[in-house]
């Protein structure tokens, strides 16, 4: 069997970032939403993902802040922002 892709969607936009969670779990990915740098610093250290996709322009904890803090915790991530 296939390995199912992770996909980590970041976005202070809850609803964008629920909307492409629904629809890449339509397309077969198991896709979880996080809502700031912080919280998808937590879920990462809970479960790694293959691809995580994140907005740049966030409130306290930017895109590019929290891109590094990814790298820390698992250089092979592919960040998509």
């Amino acid at each position: 069997m296939a390995k199912e892709t992770r996909v980590l969607v970041v976005d202070d936009d809850i609803s964008f970032a629920e909307s492409l969670t629904d629809i890449l779990t339509e397309k077969g990915y198991i896709a979880v939403a996080a809502n700031s740098g912080d919280e998808a610093l937590e879920k990462i250290k809970e479960r790694p993902f293959d691809v995580v996709l994140m907005d740049v322009k966030m409130p306290v904890m930017d895109g590019m802040q929290t891109f590094k803090e990814i790298k820390k915790l698992d250089r092979s991530a592919t960040v998509i922002m």
